[in-house]
């Protein structure tokens, strides 16, 4: 045959076990056609030992359905079942949907050998899903003309004709002839026996024409359906030519037999010849081996007898011909009986396939549902990320230009305490610069919580005073008591406490607490105090005497955007304050707490572990020496900086600390003012942002180059973030930011010494 060939050439060209297993099993297939069960074994254990040594999972179903069809050649029907059933146990992913159809429709032929027309039908349903969910029209249509075939076996008519029109429709739109001429075939068996003989010849007419391109092993039994059609409609003639024909390629199979005397008989009654008819009819009947038990063939047995009434009456045996009718009664009830349960049985299977199609559907549309939904996320969360940082960037370009004001503004109040005698005048400064001091960290604040909502807060520990940082908290919120006889008192430690943690936020921690407290403290005290803890910890208490707070709302207090039920006067921001203090001091290591009741006020609690508190650090130390004496040595310093006022309010505190300055807005004008008066520098304090793009790090550059001297370098900047810090760093120079606190300033020129000139 030529699937033999054609696998022989394949098996010459394989290039690996994969290709070489493939060539087995079509070869296998090839000889069981030809009828070489022996071949068609001795290949089938090549192909099957290479695809377990390759654990192909697919190619060992394709071996054990082949398997199956041998043993059911040898009539070994439940072992074949038993392999094909481990193919149906595979996941369905795991094999082309085309070969789950083939096992299923093998499995619905092993089936039938055993007489379980029930779960014959099952696994052809089974097939047809399998066929549709290929997405391959052929496939569908020869599943429906197989399928169809079988409703018609089981004389479920309407079906049969439903599902045969489906499938003869479907092989059309692709032009699957050899489809279609299996679904009109079993088509006409439907309509014959729904008397519709005109359709049934039409199709016959058609097949006719392409006997030719069909398969000719099948040509027999067609040609028997065709002279059945012909007969139908009254042209016996024809019908016996057919059957002369498939007389002539009879092949003993017990199939064709039985539909060949069926036809024959009633083409003979056709034509005139019921001597003949009947004869053939109970010669046929009279043969134990026929096939005549009604449970086997029930659609073809009907017909015979039915035509041998026929031949009877003609012949005028009515009693023959009465038995033959009650026969064929009897075997009509049956065949009813069988229709009914079909029909059951098929509604049954397609509510159970209707009911996993739209399980299916739903899981599809959940899946895509989900995938809708978490792209929706995704883009939200895009769109989230970018508005958090345009905010983030747009609050750090704020910071910085509020920063050049307020540090020209401190420089100033340092000026003015050191040129006034006037007591009133130099509380008054001190409190500018401490209102400025604090002004910075709330842009610091600022900054931090835009970068904590867009996930980008870094906790900076470095040592912190906590006393120092309480003492100016309560110097700035004493101001801004309500008139009356409220108080706001400070209790610290015994001994000075310091923490290693990140002074920023937790000054914004504190802040928030004190702000709150004097805001709802109405006439009543407020305390700041500092405990020390048995374990070794701290905790920060700000208690108030005001309204209190209610117990429903204490669990809702650090929700965001919540604000507690107190008088309306004060509802002037947005509920978030309490909202952030959880959030800081849950990524400084810290927890918040809170007491309160109706009428007898609030303690908030700032619980610090005790690994965070730590020892005055010896550099503070020497800053705080540094502070309390003048710098005796004076320095001739550069200041560059674009900003009149910040460049005039620090050049005026160096001169007033009898330092010589010279001022500068770029780094060309201090060049040439260096070259006019042949200037040797001790130290250089300049801006990072300068016009047009420069930096602060480019003009010290400059300045060292024209120097000829690694002099020493101090950049400022509103900017508070790290990639200026580390731009300042990789140039060798010191940073401080705005606003620059006169001591951190005073300490770092004990650091210069001064050149010779």
């Amino acid at each position: 045959m030529r699937l033999v060939a054609l696998a022989t050439d394949m098996l010459s060209a394989a290039v690996d076990d994969r290709s070489r297993a493939f060539a087995h099993l079509q070869l296998a297939w090839g000889y069981r056609y030809r009828g070489d069960a022996d071949a068609a074994s001795a290949s089938l254990q090549l192909a099957a030992a290479l695809y377990d040594a390759i654990g192909d999972l697919a190619g060992q179903a394709n071996c054990r359905d082949l398997s199956a069809t041998l043993l059911s050649l040898e009539r070994r029907y439940p072992e074949a079942i038993a392999l094909l059933q481990v193919n149906l146990a595979l996941p369905p992913e795991s094999r082309h949907a085309i070969e789950r159809m083939i096992t299923h429709d093998r499995s619905g032929l092993l089936y039938d050998q055993l007489g379980d027309r029930d779960q014959s039908l099952r696994h052809r349903y089974a097939m047809l899903a399998a066929a549709r969910s290929s997405a391959d029209d052929a496939a569908t249509a020869f599943a429906l003309a197989i399928l169809g075939g079988v409703q018609a076996d089981l004389y479920n008519l309407d079906d049969a004709d439903r599902l045969c029109v489906e499938g003869l429709a479907v092989a059309e739109s692709v032009d699957a002839i050899h489809a279609w001429s299996l679904a009109a075939l079993n088509h006409m068996n439907a309509l014959l026996a729904m008397e519709r003989g005109t359709e049934a010849a039409a199709h016959a007419e058609r097949l006719l024409a392409l006997e030719p391109r069909l398969n000719q092993r099948a040509a027999e039994q067609r040609l028997i359906v065709y002279a059945d059609a012909f007969t139908a409609v009254g042209d016996p003639v024809r019908a016996q030519s057919l059957l002369d024909r498939s007389a002539a390629l009879r092949n003993d199979s017990q199939q064709s037999l039985i539909s060949f005397t069926t036809a024959q008989i009633r083409a003979w009654n056709a034509q005139h010849m019921p001597s003949r008819a009947r004869e053939l009819g109970e010669a046929y009947l009279a043969d134990p081996d026929s096939g005549s038990d009604p449970a086997q063939v029930p659609t073809e047995l009907l017909r015979i007898l039915q035509a041998l009434a026929a031949a009877c009456e003609t012949l005028g045996d009515l009693p023959a011909a009465l038995r033959y009718q009650k026969q064929a009664f009897a075997v009509h009830e049956s065949l009813v009986g069988r229709s009914a349960r079909a029909r059951r049985l098929t509604l049954e299977i397609q509510h159970h396939l209707d009911r996993e199609r739209l399980q299916r559907e739903h899981a599809q549309r959940r899946q895509q549902d989900a995938e809708e939904e978490g792209a929706r996320l995704t883009e939200l969360n895009r769109q989230l990320d970018a508005a958090l940082q345009t905010r983030t960037r747009f609050l750090a370009a704020a910071s910085h230009d509020l920063r050049q004001p307020a540090h020209a503004l401190s420089l100033y109040a340092v000026a003015l305490e050191q040129e006034t005698s006037r007591d009133a005048l130099h509380t008054l400064a001190r409190r500018v610069r401490a209102t400025v001091n604090s002004l910075s960290g709330m842009f610091d604040g600022l900054i931090e919580l835009a970068r904590l909502d867009a996930g980008a807060v870094e906790v900076r520990a470095a040592p912190v005073a906590v006393d120092e940082l309480l003492l100016r908290l309560r110097a700035e919120y004493a101001d801004r008591l309500p008139a009356g006889g409220t108080r706001l008192a400070l209790r610290t430690a015994a001994r000075p406490l310091w923490l290693h943690t990140d002074g920023v936020l937790m000054e914004r921690v504190l802040r928030n607490l004190i702000g709150n407290a004097v805001k709802y403290a109405a006439e009543g005290n407020i305390l700041i105090a500092v405990r020390m803890l048995p374990d070794g910890g701290v905790g920060i208490e700000v208690r108030d005497a005001g309204r209190g707070i209610a117990e429903a709302d204490q669990r809702r207090v650090f929700d965001e955007f919540f604000q507690a039920a107190t008088d309306v006067g004060h509802r002037d921001g947005l509920g978030l304050g309490l909202a952030i203090v959880q959030r800081f001091t849950r990524l400084l290591g810290m927890s918040i707490t809170l007491r309160s009741a109706p009428g007898r006020g609030s303690t908030f609690r700032l619980a610090i572990p005790a690994a965070l508190v730590m020892a005055p650090p010896l550099a503070e130390q020497a800053t705080l020496a540094a502070s309390k004496a003048d710098t005796t040595e004076s320095l001739r310093l550069l200041v560059i900086d674009d900003d009149h006022d910040a460049r005039d309010s620090l050049a005026l505190v160096l001169k007033q600390w009898r330092h010589e300055v010279i001022a500068a807005a770029d780094a060309a004008s201090a060049l040439q003012h260096l070259r006019d008066h042949a200037a040797v520098l001790d130290a250089v304090i300049s801006d990072f942002q300068l016009a047009a793009g420069r930096t602060g790090t480019e003009a010290i550059s400059l300045v060292r180059q024209a120097q000829s001297s690694p002099i020493p370098a101090l950049v400022v900047s509103g900017a508070h973030d790290e990639q200026t810090r580390g731009a300042v760093a990789a140039s060798g120079a010191a940073y401080l930011s705005k606003p620059v606190r006169p001591l951190r300033l005073k300490s770092w020129l004990s650091t210069v010494n001064r050149r010779p000139d």
